[in-house]
C-alpha cells in the first residue's frame, strides 16, 4: 500500500508540475522535497490560493503530521490521536485539548478510558495527515479524516485499505461529512 501511495504522490507531482503555485499566508515556510521554500510574494500574487499540501507534499513547519496507518486500529480516531500525542510526543492534556479544539475534560476523560490499552506504534508512511484538519468541531474526526483523504482523489475502496475499514462505512461517513458541511453531490 505504502507504493501504491508514493506512486501516487509522484503522479499528482509530475503532472502539476507545469503549473505555477503561489503561497498567500504571511510567514509560511514549506519544505518541498526536503527544500526550504518561503512566501517571497509580491503583493499582486496574494489572491492566488495554495494548491493542496498534499498533493505538493508541501509541509507548514509548525503542523504536527499523523502518519495515516494510526488510524487503522479499533479505537476512534480522536481516541488514537489522543493517546499518540499523548504517549508518543509527551503532549499535556491542555495543549492537546488546544491542538484539537476540544475541552481539557473531554481529552483528560478520552485518555483516561484508553490509557491502559497497548502502546501505538504506526508504522512509517509517506501519507501524513495534518493535525489541523481535526479542529472543526462541525464534523467528527473520523468525518475530517475520510474527507481530507477524499480530497486526495482516493476512491473508497483506497480509504478502507490504508485504515482498514470497510468501504461501505468510508461512503457513510463521507456522506454524514458532506451533509453536515452542506458539501453539494458534485462539489468535492
Amino acid at each position: 500500500m505504502e507504493n501504491f501511495i508514493n506512486k501516487y504522490l509522484q503522479y499528482k507531482i509530475i503532472s502539476m508540475e507545469n503549473q505555477e503555485f503561489f503561497i498567500s499566508s504571511k510567514n509560511l515556510v514549506y519544505n518541498l522535497s526536503g527544500k526550504t521554500l518561503s512566501n517571497q510574494l509580491d503583493d499582486s500574487k496574494l489572491a492566488a490560493e495554495l494548491p493542496s499540501v498534499a498533493y505538493l507534499n508541501l509541509k507548514h513547519e509548525d503542523e504536527i503530521y499523523l502518519p495515516v496507518s494510526l488510524f487503522s486500529n479499533e479505537l476512534t480516531p480522536l481516541q488514537l490521536i489522543v493517546k499518540y500525542l499523548k504517549e508518543n510526543f509527551d503532549i499535556n492534556n491542555k495543549k492537546i485539548a488546544l491542538l484539537l479544539n476540544r475541552d481539557p475534560k473531554t481529552t483528560w476523560t478520552i485518555y483516561n478510558n484508553i490509557k491502559d490499552r497497548k502502546p501505538i506504534s504506526p508504522e512509517d508512511s509517506s501519507l501524513q495527515i495534518p493535525l489541523s484538519i481535526f479542529k472543526d468541531r462541525k464534523i467528527s474526526a473520523f468525518e475530517a479524516l475520510v474527507s481530507y483523504l477524499k480530497k486526495l482523489d482516493l476512491n473508497y475502496a483506497d480509504i478502507a485499505r490504508l485504515i482498514k475499514k470497510d468501504q461501505r462505512t468510508i461512503w457513510t461517513v463521507y456522506s454524514r461529512a458532506r451533509k453536515k458541511l452542506g458539501i453539494r453531490k458534485h462539489e468535492k
